[in-house]
């Protein structure tokens, strides 16, 4: 399996908010490693997604420096319904595709602040 890493840096504005973009890219989401860098300890908010679709890769409240996360999403049977392991139990996860650039919006990151995000993708 080939294993891709992609840093997206990210900066804030005055007021603590940015957004930015990875390149294009094509696989399944492994990881998230944000690093902080002078962003606001313990305030920042990032929200993760594919640009294209707007699909949420993974969305982190007041994070610390260092933060690493393997998120994964619900999936469903063909009728749209929420696959489960037993009739009303635990959903179903897996990897998050992402065809196209990943977006990262920072919130509450301080003034002119910034860090980094590491996506591996699969």
């Amino acid at each position: 399996m080939y294993i891709q890493t992609i840093a997206i840096p990210i900066e804030s504005d005055a007021a603590g908010d940015g957004t930015a973009y990875s390149e294009v890219v094509q696989g399944l989401v492994e990881m998230v490693k944000v690093t902080l860098g002078t962003l606001a300890n313990g305030a920042a908010d990032l929200t993760i997604t594919d640009e294209a679709t707007g699909a949420a890769i993974v969305t982190l409240t007041n994070i610390t420096d260092g933060l690493t996360v393997r998120p994964r999403g619900a999936t469903h049977d063909v009728a749209g319904a929420a696959a489960l392991y037993a009739a009303a139990g635990t959903a179903v996860l897996d990897k998050i595709p992402v065809n196209g650039r990943i977006k990262v919006v920072v919130a509450q990151g301080g003034n002119a602040k910034a860090g980094s995000v590491a996506v591996q993708l699969s």
